[in-house]
């Protein structure tokens, strides 16, 4: 393994650490401020916000893996490929803007909050949505950046937006500004570290992305035969995200979604994680697929496979334990969802888990196959469902139509990737299974057994942890040995 994939894995585990203690922190913190209410509509709209940049439909993806082959990057024909992918973004963005202002007046509506907030709503929505705008006409320095495997600096950047934006929010709220202002936070944070990547683009490479020179309409219909597929992906997984959002507003109202994003902490956490750390290995496995070298792209993702299938086991058990007593020490047991609905939100996070890991070689690959087709289909029937459940279940069944719809595109991807890698990887869960199986049956006893012996939720959780992560690195030194990742040496 390299030394930038290594240092790039190892920064993103510092950043993990980091930012979980400053989600954590911050909202205790915004509850002295904010009523239940207001924070449940905080979260809905940055959900629906944060979603959607997750659908950039620029060509950011497309420079990354074009420009981590350095015939390509030191080519002549990087200027006019910049210039050209530089003018998509600048359109992109003007269209974003549009429809951001076009959208934020209805936004209010949409989330059935109610006049008193739609005002608030409304500011709140326009200067998130900015951000959004903001990343992608800076999108393409990240790309150079994380092409040329600069990934400890884009991880530590990416932190100080977060650590920016929660200093900002706090010191707004203290000084009794409402909360449609943290959106402005937000967008601060963002454009000035944004400047401050641009600075070390041009410092490192003599690149500045806003000075376009020239247009070629085939560099654009190339990035765009590369990206389509894999942004009709995102972007029918963001209409599905945010779907969400707003059905759990209008069927349970605000005071749910707060619960639901307080529950939800610790189990977002894992696959957001999973999915920043395996795209560490982006331009690695895609330079092996551009080589067509499957041999050696086998050997390295199976590590990767096996390790993020046993981490979705033992994340599973370990939050589905912890996460009630942590919620009740956190922020109280009023905002903690009801117990039935929470054991579908940790199956949810654990199909999201194999997702983020599976998706690396597809998006590598670029061999999408029926995945968009499916992704848009998962919309349609998770719509359906969620009604139908929601009659028959209540707010138990609305989450069960959303774990119902995900499933089809995860069991599709596993055999996809099969297929890529032409290799069955199932092979790999069975080589594993009896690992597996010792890890569940170990948490399962270890939870039952604590919830006998103990009241408190501190020592719960304190002694649940203490005796389980011993066990956790154990297992994890047979798929992935740390002695020799830290000794690991490369270009």
């Amino acid at each position: 393994m390299s030394k930038s994939i290594t240092k790039g894995i190892y920064s993103d585990f510092f950043v993990f650490l980091l930012s979980t203690l400053i989600g954590f922190a911050a909202l205790p913190l915004y509850l002295n401020y904010l009523s239940i209410k207001e924070i449940g509509i905080f979260f809905s709209v940055q959900a629906i916000v944060s979603v959607f940049s997750l659908a950039d439909i620029g060509l950011s993806m497309f420079l990354t893996k074009k420009l981590s082959s350095d015939s390509s990057f030191y080519s002549e024909k990087i200027n006019i490929l910049l210039s050209s992918s530089q003018i998509y973004q600048y359109a992109l963005g003007a269209v974003l803007l549009i429809i951001g202002i076009v959208l934020s007046p209805h936004v209010a509506s949409i989330l059935d909050v109610g006049d008193e907030f739609s005002r608030k709503v409304e500011i709140l929505f326009l200067f998130s949505w900015c951000s959004v705008v903001c990343s992608v006409i800076f999108g393409l320095n990240h790309a150079i950046m994380r092409s040329r495997q600069h990934l400890m600096f884009m991880n530590y950047c990416i932190f100080i937006i977060l650590l920016f934006t929660t200093i900002l929010n706090v010191l707004i709220l203290n000084f009794n500004f409402s909360f449609e202002w943290m959106g402005l936070s937000l967008l601060l944070s963002t454009l000035i570290v944004n400047i401050f990547i641009t600075t070390k683009v041009y410092s490192i490479y003599k690149k500045f992305i806003f000075k376009t020179s020239a247009f070629d309409w085939e560099i654009v219909r190339e990035g765009w035969s590369y990206v389509k597929k894999f942004q009709i992906l995102r972007i029918a997984q963001v209409s599905k995200t945010s779907m969400f959002t707003v059905l759990l507003s209008n069927y349970s109202g605000q005071t749910v979604v707060a619960q639901y994003n307080s529950s939800n902490k610790l189990l977002g956490l894992v696959p957001g994680f999973v999915s920043k750390l395996v795209m560490n290995f982006f331009p690695r496995f895609s330079s092996y697929l551009e080589s067509n070298n499957l041999e050696q792209l086998r050997e390295q993702f199976e590590p990767v496979f096996k390790y993020g299938v046993f981490l979705t086991v033992f994340s599973s058990f370990f939050i589905w334990f912890v996460n009630p007593s942590f919620i009740i020490l956190w922020v109280g047991e009023n905002l903690m969802i009801d117990r039935r609905v929470f054991i579908l939100m940790v199956l949810i996070m654990a199909v999201l888990l194999v997702g983020s890991f599976t998706g690396l070689i597809i998006q590598a690959s670029g061999k999408f196959k029926l995945m968009p087709h499916i992704a848009i289909a998962e919309v349609g029937l998770f719509y359906v469902l969620s009604y139908i459940c929601y009659q028959f279940f209540g707010l138990f069944g609305f989450f069960l139509g959303f774990l119902v719809s995900i499933l089809l595109s995860v069991i599709y991807s596993l055999f996809l990737i099969g297929e890529i890698l032409e290799f069955n990887v199932f092979v790999w869960i069975k080589d594993s299974f009896d690992k597996l199986v010792l890890t569940t049956l170990f948490l399962l006893g270890l939870g039952e057994a604590l919830e006998i012996l103990i009241d408190s939720n501190f020592l719960y959780i304190s002694t649940f942890s203490l005796v389980s992560l011993p066990f956790f690195i154990y297992i994890s030194n047979q798929y992935i040995p740390f002695k020799k990742l830290i000794k690991s040496k490369g270009a």
